[in-house]
């Protein structure tokens, strides 16, 4: 297929003023697209003239990305992150692709398209909806409001206790999670507050206070050196005796990756998800 219409069909069906994000603190270098210089979101490398296959990734891990330069070519890598997740590196903990694989996938002719926002906001393929999805639970309304568009779901749930609910979850993802109980163990009134990812930000639950809901479930729940507001998180969540399950940044929002692979099959295109490593630092 040719890339500029895939581009053009991923901007149609994601990309809107209300999504444009904001990645100043990465190196926008010479490689990098105008496009998303200016909207921090969408074509990122602009290397191919022809899409022969889509590889998907939640973050793109320079393990994964050499690997996957290594044995393509004319090849769209989709990742809902632009960046390297880095949860040791203190201040915001992302790190830049090495420029040596940003100067290989343009010889590959492979290109770098990114949905980071555009899949936070709740829809079809977003990433709380998808890992509520992956829960096996039941949509109960939104809450957390960023940019008019809504991040959080409230979700349904037949376990009644948060130790109860944190191994269920733990059983989904397949490791150890961390629990935060600051609040009553019994979950009132059967519902959750899910913001999959780095959700360990007041307003979250500020919103969820509105609501009535006591249990919190997101990604990243550590406090980063030079990152108030991850302090700030754990300190209204005491204050407002909410309880909090972290189940890491990867292993909540490879779901909605993973839901991509029907995305890019319904336009044609042949597809392939790689996965990747949760962080247990996030917690």
């Amino acid at each position: 297929m040719e890339a500029k219409n895939v581009y053009e069909r991923l901007r149609s069906d994601f990309i809107t003023e209300e999504t444009h994000d904001d990645w100043s603190f990465m190196t926008l270098n010479e490689f990098v697209c105008d496009e998303f210089k200016q909207q921090h979101n969408g074509l990122v490398y602009d290397n191919s003239r022809v899409i022969k296959r889509v590889f998907i990734v939640t973050f793109p891990d320079e393990a994964l990305i050499e690997t996957i330069i290594n044995n393509n070519s004319d090849i769209l890598i989709f990742s809902h992150h632009p960046m390297i997740w880095s949860s040791l590196k203190s201040g915001i903990p992302f790190v830049d692709i090495p420029v040596r694989l940003v100067s290989l996938m343009k010889e590959k002719r492979i290109s770098f398209f990114v949905l980071h926002s555009p899949l936070d906001v709740y829809g079809e393929y977003s990433t709380s909806l998808g890992f509520m999805q992956a829960l096996r639970m039941k949509y109960a309304g939104n809450f957390f409001q960023y940019k008019n568009e809504s991040i959080g779901v409230i979700a349904a749930t037949e376990y009644t206790t948060t130790a109860s609910l944190s191994d269920y979850i733990a059983s989904r993802v397949g490791h150890p999670l961390k629990l935060f109980s600051y609040g009553d163990a019994e979950i009132t009134g059967g519902k959750i507050g899910i913001v999959a990812g780095g959700g360990n930000v007041p307003e979250a639950l500020e919103a969820l206070k509105e609501c009535g809901i006591n249990t919190y479930v997101t990604g990243v729940t550590k406090i980063f050196e030079g990152f108030k507001p991850s302090a700030d998180f754990h300190e209204i969540a005491k204050k407002y005796s909410i309880n909090i399950i972290g189940a890491t940044h990867y292993s909540t929002e490879k779901w909605a990756c993973m839901n991509m692979l029907d995305y890019f099959r319904k336009i044609g295109l042949g597809c392939v998800f790689m996965p990747g490593k949760p962080d247990m630092n996030d917690l």
